[in-house]
This record gives C-alpha cells, sequence and structure tokens, in this order.
C-alpha cells in the first residue's frame, strides 16, 4: 500500500502542479462568466458519468480484484451495465439542452471519453499495474493540457477547454486500449447470470449515491447562477479550486487502500481499518490546517485579481473538504465488504442537508451561503458514516480529539475576515491534541520508507 500511495503520489502531484502553473494561463484567457459555464457543464458531467457507465468501473474493480468470480463471468457484466447505462444516458441528453445551451455534443463527448478511460483505468487497479496507472495519468495531464492552450489560444474560449478534455481522455482511453488488449482478448466473455445479478445488486446503488452528491453540488452552482449571476459560480469554482488538493490527497491514499483492503483477509481487515484511520487523522488535520494558512497568498498567486474575493470562501470550503476526505475513507468500509447500500443511504442524509441549508442560506448570503451548506453537509454526511462504521464494522476512536480541533479550525476561519494574523496563530493549534498520534505516524511513514529504499537496493 506505501509503494502504490507513492507511485500514485508522484503521478497526482506532477499533475496537479501542472494544472496550478496553467490556471492563470486559463483564469486569463477565460473571464469569470466563462469559467462558471465551463464548471456547470463540468459538474453535469460528473452527474452523467456514474449513470453512463452504471457503476460498471468501480464494480470491475471490486470483482476482478477479489477474484473470487472468472474475468470473462466480470467483464460480460461490465459490458451490460455500460450498454443499459449508456442508452439511458442517450435518452436523458436531450434534457441538459436548455440549460447548457449548444454544448451539448460537447457534454456527450466529454462523458463517454471519460467513461471509456475510467473503465481501462479501473481495470489497471485491479490487476495492481499501479507504474502503468501512474504513467498514464500524467499522460493524460500533458496532452490535455496541450490540447487546451491550443484550442484557447485558437479563440474557442469554453469549447476549446472542453475540446481539450475530451481529446486528453480520449487518446488516453485509447493508449490504455493497446496496453490492455494482449490481456483482454485472451479472456472469454462468458455470460453467467449468477454473477451479473450479484454485480448489479452492487453497482446500482453506486449510480444515485454519486448522482447525490452531484445534484448537491450542482444545486449550489445552480441556485447561484439563478440568484447572483454566472460570475459567482466562476467565484465558487475558484475559491474551491485549493481545497481539492486535500481531496486529490486523499483519493491517492484510497486508491492503493482500496487494492490492499480488497486483498486483505475478512479477519484482518478491520484491525488494519482502524490502525490506518489512527494514522490518516492526524495528517488529514495537519494538511487542512496547512492550506488554511497558505490559502490568501497562494490564491493571490494563482489567480486574476477578478478572482480575489473569492478568498474568503477558501477555510469553509477547506473544512469541508476534510470532512469529505474522512467520510471518503469510512466509506471504504462498505467497498471492501460489498455493502454499497449503507454508502447511498449516509450519503442521501449529507445531501439532503445540503439541499435545505442551499435554499436557506445562498439567496441572503450567495457565495458564502453555499460555502456554509457545503461545510455543514460534508460534517453530517462524516459524522453519520463515523457512528455507523463505529458500530457495525469497527471500533472507531479520537472522534473527541477531532472535534476539539475542527472547533479551532472553524473559529480561525471565521475570524479570518477580521483578524487575519489572530486567525492563523489559532489555526496553528488546531493540529496540538493530535501531536502523539503524529509522531507515532512519522515514525511509522519514515520506518516504511527505509523498509522501501532498503528492498529497492536489494533489487538492485
Amino acid at each position: 500500500m506505501f509503494q502504490n500511495t507513492c507511485l500514485l503520489g508522484v503521478a497526482n502531484l506532477l499533475t496537479k502542479l501542472l494544472s496550478f502553473v496553467t490556471l492563470p494561463l486559463f483564469t486569463a484567457w477565460l473571464a469569470p462568466d466563462a469559467f462558471g459555464t465551463v464548471d456547470a457543464l463540468v459538474t453535469t458531467a460528473l452527474l452523467l458519468l456514474p449513470l453512463a457507465t452504471l457503476g460498471a468501473p468501480e464494480t470491475i474493480f471490486r470483482f476482478l480484484a477479489a477474484g473470487e468470480r472468472p474475468s470473462g463471468e466480470v467483464l460480460f457484466g461490465a459490458l451490460c451495465l455500460c450498454l443499459v447505462g449508456g442508452s439511458v444516458t442517450l435518452f436523458l441528453l436531450p434534457l441538459f439542452g436548455g440549460l447548457l445551451g449548444g454544448y451539448l455534443l460537447h457534454l456527450a463527448g466529454y462523458v463517454a471519453a471519460s467513461a471509456a478511460r475510467s473503465l481501462f483505468v479501473h481495470i489497471l487497479r485491479a490487476e495492481g499495474r499501479y507504474t502503468a496507472l501512474a504513467l498514464q495519468q500524467i499522460f493524460c495531464a500533458l496532452l490535455t493540457v496541450l490540447l487546451q492552450i491550443t484550442f484557447l489560444r485558437a479563440g474557442l474560449g469554453v469549447r476549446g477547454y472542453l475540446l481539450g478534455v475530451i481529446c486528453g481522455d480520449g487518446g488516453t482511453a485509447l493508449v490504455l486500449l493497446l496496453l490492455l488488449a494482449g490481456r483482454l482478448f485472451r479472456v472469454k466473455i462468458t455470460p453467467n447470470r449468477a454473477t451479473l445479478r450479484e454485480m448489479r445488486r452492487y453497482a446500482l446503488p453506486l449510480v444515485p449515491t454519486a448522482a447525490l452528491w452531484w445534484l448537491a453540488a450542482a444545486l449550489d452552482r445552480y441556485v447561484l447562477l439563478h440568484r447572483h449571476g454566472a460570475a459567482a459560480v466562476g467565484l465558487l469554482a475558484a475559491a474551491a479550486k485549493l481545497p481539492t488538493l486535500l481531496g486529490l490527497a486523499t483519493a491517492i491514499f484510497l486508491e492503493a487502500w482500496h487494492f490492499t483492503a480488497a486483498k486483505t483477509e475478512k479477519e484482518a481487515r478491520d484491525a488494519l481499518f482502524g490502525r490506518i484511520f489512527r494514522l490518516l487523522l492526524p495528517f488529514a488535520l495537519l494538511a487542512a490546517t496547512g492550506l488554511m494558512l497558505v490559502g490568501r497568498p497562494l490564491f493571490s498567486l494563482l489567480f486574476a485579481d477578478d478572482y480575489g474575493i473569492a478568498v474568503v470562501y477558501l477555510p469553509y470550503l477547506v473544512l469541508a473538504a476534510l470532512f469529505s476526505a474522512l467520510a471518503q475513507f469510512l466509506g471504504s468500509a462498505y467497498t471492501a465488504n460489498m455493502r454499497s447500500t449503507p454508502a447511498l443511504l449516509t450519503a442521501a442524509l449529507g445531501v439532503a442537508v445540503n439541499f435545505l441549508l442551499a435554499f436557506l442560506l445562498i439567496p441572503p448570503l450567495g457565495v458564502l451561503g453555499a460555502a456554509l451548506a457545503t461545510l455543514v453537509a460534508h460534517a453530517a454526511f462524516f459524522l453519520v458514516r463515523l457512528l455507523h462504521v463505529g458500530r457495525r464494522f469497527v471500533r472507531l476512536r479520537h472522534a473527541l480529539l477531532l472535534a476539539l480541533s475542527v472547533s479551532v479550525l472553524l473559529a480561525a476561519a471565521i475570524l479570518a475576515q477580521q483578524a487575519p494574523w489572530q486567525a492563523v496563530a489559532l489555526a496553528l493549534l488546531a493540529p496540538l491534541p493530535f501531536l502523539p498520534l503524529l509522531w507515532q505516524g512519522i515514525r511509522f511513514f519514515l520506518h516504511r520508507v527505509g523498509v522501501f529504499f532498503l528492498s529497492f537496493k536489494k533489487h538492485q
């Protein structure tokens, strides 16, 4: 798990650095209203993607990694899920024509290219080929950015930005198909009703789970768009960029953790889950504190002056990202035990909170209301999962310490608007309750690094 996390970490670091280096260019070429349009289109594509595949990528990973069913039966099940999901998506696509104007074909291409790449990426994950996984991510990021710059310089605007993503994902999917062709063509596709039924039972709750969080994010943006204009959506999208670093770090870790959890025997899995959670807590909190401290100078460095006001909303979105990251890790307990229904129900509660607060807070408060609604919804989502996972799967500790640290960060976020330096001093106190766990985690990682380099030296 440590080795895979390092590989994915390097790849994600390079791609994220590339993304942030080019961000000033994109925000210079795209005004806040155009950036808001791009964000709305991407958000819509994120809704349609799980529906278009019907949860096939995540399902194929879980079933191939477990190795309990023949590969031919799993591939047949995945193809059936994609066929049904793709047909439903094509039927629903015209409904978005009124909202997205002349970008309907671009939306369809975005979803198709992303779905193809996602399916091949999850097959690589199931096989444990994390070196290839890291390289394809770097290749896709480079190809996408080069194409986006080319199209934007040609004056294509929003369409150029989207075409860069479509061609980048599509080109990477083609490369992955060639890479996997030798193995896939040797597998005999075998229909099996029992396997298909089992995959369908696991996959179907994944679609509304993803759709619910899309609805929460989209609702914030659509209410903002209706009440405050596209520029407000662009400001929210800009404020959310830095907090995605925390989500990105969590996603890197979870990719490696899901593979390890799927390969670990059930008897040892719960103890390992509790241990990893104790390691994750202090580092996630430290990362959130760091983002809040460096957010303002980084924001002014990365974004054009028109976006400067969005830095006010950054601390609340960082806290929301912290709760989301911890909740996603708790959700891995459902994935490991093939329990997708509790994942759906816990997400539904968090989204219901977001819906209610979006209608209450966004009309009077604008972007600040959207940030606060997101924060409270993700906090509720994490709390429900913490209680359920702790009761049904493994006992989790340190909840009170986490509540204390988060309260300090929230106070610092509120204080930041009036007294920035006092807010910085207060935020520095947040990780203190976790210093013993942080020290244990540092010792653990130093030991893992030593083992990693010793094993590498022996192979040399």
